[in-house]
């Protein structure tokens, strides 16, 4: 008999990533950062054999006040602006300008009005290697495929006609 209730006490719930532990809140990111994108694919190499981004090929986002500024260009000062998103997190999920692109659990195949979390766990875009990455499949608002680490934020976006890696951010 104890052993059934043992039984009965481990087989209960979800497991793993995204099993009631992760929420949109936690790919968020901070409420002010700055990040530059690079166009994936948009790699040359250096002398030293080393991949650098074409500079003049450049997504810059700043987010401040709820809000995502998104202009292209090589330096922000001098950049063509994209447009400006209200972000928000809320028990819904992460929306931008109105649109659901994060559910609010993070786990893989969970949805939410035109958003399809895919994957979950470890990515590698240009920047570096993020150990916990929710990769998202949008297919309403702001479609495309875009993907969000842990602590940090959006590090890969579908925007503007490109998908983009993230190269800094601050």
């Amino acid at each position: 008999m104890i052993g059934a209730i043992w039984l009965l006490a481990c087989s209960g719930g979800d497991s793993g990533p995204g099993a009631g532990g992760l929420l949109a809140e936690d790919f968020a990111g901070p409420s002010e950062f700055r990040m530059e994108f690079i166009e994936a694919g948009s790699m040359t190499s250096n002398d030293s054999g080393e991949d650098t981004a074409v500079a003049t090929d450049v997504l810059h986002l700043h987010a401040s006040d709820g809000t995502w500024s998104f202009r292209h260009g090589q330096r922000w000062s001098e950049a063509t602006q994209m447009g400006e998103y209200a972000v928000e997190v809320t028990d819904d999920g992460i929306t931008l300008a109105g649109d659901p692109v994060l559910p609010p659990r993070v786990a893989v195949g969970e949805t939410t009005s035109g958003v399809e979390v895919t994957a979950l766990g470890e990515l590698e875009v240009w920047y570096g290697t993020f150990p916990m990455v929710a990769s998202v499949t949008v297919s309403e608002g702001v479609p495309g495929e875009h993907a969000f680490a842990q602590g940090i934020g959006p590090v890969q976006l579908e925007l503007f006609d490109a998908s983009w890696e993230l190269a800094f951010y601050e």
